[in-house]
């Protein structure tokens, strides 16, 4: 299926040809939005099987990405601080995510990105095994071409991440097998991603 593409596409184009972040998400959305008109999944999936204690857990847990990622991006780069945040900077600058921007990009990032991308890859790109799968390595690959716009190529950061989002695509694929459905992924997804920022402002600051 050609969402399982899509994302490299929307990457190259809004980033690496555009230079905008905002045109390399809406532009990923924009074809998720396209599957889901042409496979009709059902919405309510979105909803179901939420649990309360779970879901704010893992949601709490998610932050947890903010000092991993503010911690441990210098050293798997083998960069100084100053060098990851200059890098960072320099590539947020060039995609125009700065000041209120890089704000609102945030919240964008942490609201409706975690439900569109779970439908996407875990309810239309579903598959239906509880082992690793590629389609695992494929929801990773695109978050890589992400990171080489900010950061030179280095082994051990990108196989790092490689196998990092390779292993949480899994994690949330069988928390919607175990759940009945995407809400209880979704917000541990929300929670990862605004982790994730969290410590990227935190490097910039």
């Amino acid at each position: 299926m050609l969402l399982r593409y899509w994302p490299v596409f929307a990457v190259l184009a809004g980033m690496y040809f555009l230079h905008s972040g905002w045109a390399a998400i809406l532009l990923y959305h924009a074809g998720i939005i396209a599957a889901m008109l042409a496979t009709r999944p059902p919405w309510k999936v979105t909803f179901t099987g939420f649990r309360a204690g779970p879901a704010v857990l893992l949601w709490v847990g998610g932050l947890l990405a903010a000092p991993a990622v503010a911690f441990l991006l210098p050293l798997l780069l083998g960069l100084s601080e100053e060098e990851t945040r200059l890098a960072l900077l320099d590539g947020l600058a060039k995609t125009g995510l700065t000041g209120h921007s890089f704000l609102l990009f945030t919240v964008y990032l942490c609201l409706p990105h975690p439900a569109l991308e779970e439908i996407g890859w875990r309810e239309i790109l579903f598959v239906d095994k509880k082992t690793p799968s590629l389609r695992d390595f494929e929801f990773a690959f695109y978050h890589l071409l992400v990171m080489h716009y900010f950061f030179p190529f280095a082994w051990g950061f990108f196989v790092c991440c490689l196998f990092s989002l390779a292993s949480m695509g899994w994690i949330w694929r069988l928390m919607k097998m175990k759940f009945g459905g995407l809400s209880v992924p979704i917000w541990f997804h929300a929670g990862g991603d605004l982790g994730a920022m969290l410590g990227l402002w935190w490097i910039i600051n």
